[in-house]
């Protein structure tokens, strides 16, 4: 058991980011539906604060798609720890067309391998890239 105070304590200058919603409403459909609910929709948004692709793209929540990065067509999930937010271009033209893969924690760091297998681009999260306090 802890103390209000000691609580306090182990919060000071801790960054936290958790998601979680008053209602109830699941973050992880499975293969029930194949595009995402409302909920997890909200929940990308939060984490993925715009496209994903590494590098410097700008493109806001708003104007991103989530892809998941377990294709359905092969059992992939509906699940926030299976899919990402990315624009259209990075979305259409760098994975589907081009043919870039994806592996990684969308939790964590993604990591993007080239379709010549060139070296791996790696991308975190948007509060990952934040700098600390000093």
């Amino acid at each position: 058991m802890l103390t209000a105070r000691q609580v306090l304590a182990l919060a000071c200058r801790a960054d936290l980011s958790v998601i979680r919603w008053r209602d109830g409403i699941p973050l992880d459909v499975g293969r029930r539906y194949r595009t995402e609910t409302p909920a997890i929709r909200r929940a990308l948004e939060a984490r993925d604060q715009g496209c994903r692709f590494t590098g410097n793209c700008s493109m806001p929540p708003a104007w991103t798609t989530a892809h998941h990065l377990k294709p359905w067509s092969q059992g992939g999930t509906t699940s926030l720890n299976d899919t990402a937010l990315f624009c259209f271009v990075h979305h259409h033209y760098y994975i589907h067309l081009l043919g870039w893969t994806i592996t990684g924690n969308p939790n964590g760091t993604l990591h993007f391998t080239h379709p010549n297998g060139w070296p791996t681009l790696h991308s975190t999260l948007p509060t990952q890239n934040k700098p600390g306090p000093p």
